[in-house]
């Protein structure tokens, strides 16, 4: 997974056998941008820092558009969201890449699609 450029560099060694991460480096790029670079790089999903991505379609679009699985933190601190990811790895890999996933202090949900 590809982690948003705010989230610590200390988390890519927090990977498992299941889950690695690498971090984005370009900086002031769209989330679009983002998204489409973690795909061309092979990445299987994104992971935001902050829940404010899944209330963005068009960026929850891009990511169902090239296959990529988004998540986000609930947590906007990046060492909350650091400690929150890191518990949470195995359940990150067990979950369905069909919604986004909101990671939290205690557990991760798939984000119900919008009712529009």
């Amino acid at each position: 997974m590809l982690l948003d450029e705010s989230l610590p560099e200390e988390l890519v060694a927090a990977g498992s056998d299941d889950v690695s991460f690498g971090r984005w480096q370009g900086q002031s790029t769209s989330d679009a941008e983002f998204i489409r670079v973690a795909a061309e790089q092979g990445y299987d999903g994104v992971v935001f820092l902050g829940p404010s991505v899944l209330a963005r379609p068009h960026v929850l679009q891009a990511a169902a558009d090239v296959s990529l699985l988004v998540v986000a933190t609930s947590a906007d601190d990046p060492t909350d969201a650091q400690r929150d990811l890191s518990k949470h790895l195995r359940r990150l890999t067990a979950a369905s890449r069909a919604r986004p996933l909101l990671v939290l202090s205690h557990e991760v949900r798939a984000v119900p699609a919008d009712s529009d």
